[in-house]
């Protein structure tokens, strides 16, 4: 072995590297993710490789995720392993906008690459800023509070007021809730999700309208 690895397999002991500080560090591995039970939420980091890689060189990317729990539930009936995806995340950052020059990074491993160099260096931004931010949000309230502020960090509009107000409605937040109802028939108003508010406000008022 002379250690002249093709980009791939050079990604793949990079990835053998970093597995194990974070399975100390209470995640569990599945492919190119980990996750890590929360109080009330579930935490994801994937590394995402670019479709533009070849055999000398791989891009990836480094996608940060939470996942409320009670919203899963709520909102899809489920709460099964396979829906503890990216795409499932009610909250998502790339690593690379947490960086003291936030950008959208990706880093690049070669046949030369030295993994447990580059994997340190991850493993370290990790622990500083990923990590810390991810574990930020371990409750409903947590994103409750980032929504009331107007950010959704990997989601829209629509669903941001969407998550807001089924929360808001699950936490017993009646006056949140009256608000947010208004301003998702604002948001909705003429487009095509409108169908999707008026089902989801009518479902929302059916729970406290004795209340």
């Amino acid at each position: 072995m002379n250690g002249n690895f093709p980009a791939i397999d050079n990604f793949n002991r990079f990835m053998d590297y970093l597995a194990p500080h974070l399975v100390r560090s209470g995640f569990i591995r599945k492919g190119y993710s980990f996750h890590i039970a929360l109080a009330e939420t579930h935490g994801l980091i994937n590394l995402q490789k670019s479709l533009k890689n070849s055999r000398t060189r791989v891009l990836f990317t480094v996608n940060l995720g939470v996942i409320s729990r009670r919203l899963l539930r709520t909102l899809s009936n489920n709460i099964n392993d396979d829906k503890l995806s990216l795409d499932a995340c009610h909250w998502r950052q790339r690593l690379g906008w947490l960086l003291d020059v936030p950008h959208d990074k990706w880093w690049e491993i070669d046949s030369a690459t030295k993994v447990d160099v580059l994997g340190s260096q991850l493993w370290e931004i990790l622990c500083e800023r990923g990590i810390p931010m991810i574990k930020h949000y371990d409750t409903d309230r947590s994103l409750l509070d980032l929504w009331i502020s107007g950010k959704s960090p990997g989601l829209t509009r629509f669903q941001r007021l969407i998550n807001l107000s089924t929360l808001a409605s699950e936490l017993g937040n009646l006056n949140l809730l009256e608000e947010t109802i208004n301003e998702l028939v604002d948001e909705s108003a003429g487009k095509p999700c409108a169908d999707v508010a008026r089902v989801h406000i009518r479902s929302l008022q059916n729970i406290h309208k004795h209340e």
